[in-house]
């Protein structure tokens, strides 16, 4: 990554040392919106918030707030619980960025793919908890994990792409 900083210096802003900690984290949120919906585009869909509660005529999913989820981030050790669930066959984080803040600087996700044994859905955190935003029905011949873990794939290429195309 050193490689492409050094000769680019002007795509970057200031270091985020020298931002106060609320400053940092809305530009985290900022970026992590810019990547969700460079994301959720990639994938051949445009949301734009008031999806939630309906049935998609773009991509067919019923966009609805997992209740059963805690409306914040996850963090690693909260994901790895998560993972511990006997309903859950796969479940990791879509990029990974710190709050920002001294007090609280653990890496979180505000995306992530959760395998189960009939569905792999893509997940991103909103202000009224977690949305699917993509839900696929895994069938009766396909390994759960298995599919979810190339959702993941996809999603995180996605992503990437999106993070790489809001320097340009």
């Amino acid at each position: 990554m050193t490689e492409w900083i050094v000769p680019n210096p002007g795509r970057f802003t200031p270091s985020s040392k020298s931002k106060s900690p609320a400053s940092r984290g809305s530009c985290v949120r900022e970026i992590r919106r810019k990547i969700f919906m460079s994301c959720v585009s990639l994938l051949g869909v445009k949301h734009d918030g008031s999806h939630i509660g309906k049935e998609c005529e773009e991509c067919g999913t019923k966009h609805r707030v997992l209740e059963s989820l805690p409306a914040r981030p996850f963090s690693r050790s909260a994901l790895d619980s998560l993972r511990e669930e006997d309903s859950v066959k796969f479940v990791r984080g879509v990029g990974w960025f710190f709050s920002g803040t001294a007090d609280d600087d653990v890496e979180t996700t505000e995306d992530i793919v959760l395998g189960t044994k009939n569905y792999a859905r893509f997940l991103t955190l909103h202000e009224t908890g977690w949305v699917v935003e993509q839900e696929d029905e895994i069938r009766e011949n396909e390994d759960p994990e298995e599919y979810a873990f190339q959702r993941w794939q996809e999603v995180s290429q996605g992503a990437s792409e999106a993070f790489h195309a809001a320097f340009d």
